[in-house]
């Protein structure tokens, strides 16, 4: 790489993004960020904290699917339309197992977990919370 050796780090989450400016909503997460390396790495982040005084630390943004709850969505949403959505930054933990509970549903198996976890789960729970 031209820029040489670069440590890599983060990441903030908010539900919030769209009403802050890019400029702005940068500073707070760089703020955010710096302050939680000075209290998980505190020498990284004196060797690096004038990168944070300079605001010359890169950064990058993207967009997660994530569901209120911050919890998957898994289930049928019609009778021939089937989800397995809305995991967030939780994608390496949930995907097996909500890939595992989607395929038993699917194929009318037995559940991989207990029904009470799999209704945590289920893509009607915020139906159901409403009626």
């Amino acid at each position: 790489d031209e820029a040489g050796v670069q440590w890599l780090a983060g990441a903030t989450f908010t539900t919030q993004a769209s009403q802050h400016t890019v400029e702005d909503f940068t500073k707070e997460q760089h703020a955010f960020n710096f302050a939680r390396l000075q209290t998980l790495l505190p020498t990284v982040a004196k060797d690096v904290q004038g990168l944070f005084e300079n605001n010359t630390v890169k950064s990058w943004s993207g967009t997660r699917c994530v569901t209120p709850d911050r919890m998957p969505w898994v289930g049928s949403i019609g009778p021939t339309l089937w989800i397995n959505i809305g995991m967030g930054s939780r994608g390496l933990s949930f995907a097996a197992l909500c890939a595992e509970l989607l395929a038993a549903q699917i194929g009318g198996e037995p559940l991989p977990l207990p029904l009470s976890l799999s209704k945590g789960l289920d893509v009607q729970r915020q139906l159901l919370r409403y009626r």
